[in-house]
């Protein structure tokens, strides 16, 4: 496992080992101290051994004033280790000094007296006074330093690394299992999850571990619980949503079977009161007033209107009955048919048709796609503008492996608050100004829609409008 140094175990190690060191070099600097005056008493109880030494000749020598044996004894003194100087101050004010070349001002000056005792009366005859060389407390603090400092790193290096495992196997491992098996929790694999920190004994993280896989199981149980709810609540949805949709194609089936029957069996009446008025017309024109003609042509009207409303029914309903599959039909030659079929509307109106060649080829019903555009193209034209003559533009583009026609046209507009309502059966904005069944947009939004396809408009009053339907490329 690769130590992280952001890890919690690692910045507990880090102050733990910071607040070691910082103790470490407290204690290393009082040692060094103790270490400091001690080296100073040993030289101070040497320098003391010193005169128990020399005391004895020193004293017979100057009693007796032997300077040969005096400076001999200096000498002496001079040679042992660490003495740098020998000074000797006789009672008849002699200074008898003798220092070593490498003589300190400063160090560890010992002085005592020296008396002689004759016919049991004490005699002082000098001062003596000897230099221990400084540089000696230091070398003995240098070495003393050099052990303490080399203990100090050797148990620091053991401490680092028992601490290192230490924390590595009760802390670190276990924090690192913890936060894996926390990344590692996944909905759908809470049964087989189950957190071991390899721990002994009882402790916060052996706690935290109990806890962890109480979670995982409560979590599990709860998932599981859920599932079985949700699976129960889906089941009954789709059951609800099945028979909704089958009483809704089972509706639908019925109104259109309605719709073609009642237009069906509308269209002979219908024929009947057309022929006996046009009989009527013909027979008996000649007694009728001229408001009785009036009225007469009202109900020829009524009966051609109605007459046209039930075949714009018909067609409606018959849309995607009993059609053959669909096959490869080119626009440019709908378009071109719809333009023969409208050409005399076309030209009364003085309007004009702009195709962005080459239209596409689609997949669908040729007689439905006629029935399509003629709708649009016809709606354009009724709905036109009195103050500019209609032009009607259609273009293709590709969106997505399918292709998207727009019909724009310069006519009266659509308010984009009817951009909805006007594909809906019997809608007509413009109520009695222009005639019309109310069902043009509504058949060809069927049309777009048994091909599988999408309409809308966009427009604005006395803007134009621009139908935009999308049809499956050949």
């Amino acid at each position: 496992m690769k130590f992280r140094t952001d890890s919690l175990s690692w910045q507990l190690l880090r102050s733990v080992l910071s607040t070691y060191f910082a103790i470490t070099l407290a204690i290393t600097v009082v040692q060094m101290g103790i270490e400091y005056f001690h080296a100073r008493t040993v030289i101070r109880s040497e320098l003391r051994d010193v005169e128990n030494t020399f005391r004895p000749a020193l004293s017979t020598a100057l009693w007796e004033l032997n300077r040969e044996q005096i400076l001999a004894i200096q000498k002496g003194i001079l040679g042992l280790p660490n003495i740098t100087s020998v000074t000797i101050l006789t009672q008849r004010g002699e200074d008898l000094q003798l220092q070593d070349a490498a003589h300190f001002a400063s160090g560890i000056s010992h002085t005592f007296k020296v008396w002689y005792s004759f016919d049991g009366q004490d005699n002082e005859l000098a001062t003596v006074s000897f230099t221990a060389s400084g540089k000696i407390v230091l070398d003995r603090v240098i070495v003393g330093f050099q052990m303490i400092v080399a203990a100090a790193l050797i148990k620091s290096a053991v401490l680092v690394l028992l601490f290192f495992w230490v924390f590595r196997r009760t802390l670190d491992g276990p924090l690192g299992r913890l936060t894996g098996a926390l990344r590692a929790v996944d909905l759908d694999t809470l049964g087989s999850k189950h957190l071991d920190l390899g721990l002994t004994g009882r402790n916060e993280l052996t706690e935290v571990e109990g806890a962890f896989n109480r979670m995982l199981k409560t979590l599990d149980d709860e998932r599981l619980e859920s599932t079985r709810a949700l699976r129960a609540l889906n089941l009954g949805l789709e059951e609800q949503v099945e028979q909704r949709t089958r009483d809704l194609a089972r509706s639908n089936a019925d109104l259109e079977h309605f719709a073609y029957a009642a237009s069906h069996d509308l269209r002979e009446p219908l024929r009947m009161i057309s022929s006996y008025l046009g009989l009527l017309e013909r027979r008996e024109s000649h007694h009728l007033s001229e408001e009785g003609l009036e009225f007469l042509g009202y109900a020829k009207n009524g009966a051609v209107r109605l007459n046209d409303m039930i075949s714009a029914l018909l067609d409606y309903a018959r849309i995607g009955r009993d059609q053959p599959p669909h096959a490869p039909v080119s626009l440019d030659e709908v378009v071109e048919e719809v333009r023969v079929n409208l050409r005399v509307g076309l030209e009364e109106n003085g309007a004009r048709v702009d195709v962005a060649p080459p239209l596409p080829r689609v997949m669908g019903n040729r007689a439905d796609l006629v029935r399509l555009f003629q709708n649009l193209i016809g709606n354009a034209v009724k709905y036109r503008a009195p103050d500019r003559l209609p032009i009607i533009s259609i273009s293709a583009g590709s969106v997505e492996g399918r292709w998207e026609l727009a019909v724009a046209d310069n006519g009266v507009g659509i308010p984009e608050s009817a951009s909805e309502r006007v594909f809906e059966l019997f809608q007509r904005l413009h109520g009695r100004d222009v005639e019309g069944s109310g069902i043009g947009l509504a058949t060809c939004r069927r049309i777009v829609e048994q091909h599988g396809g999408s309409i809308r408009v966009e427009g604005e009053a006395d803007r134009g409008s621009t139908f935009r339907l999308t049809l499956p490329a050949a």
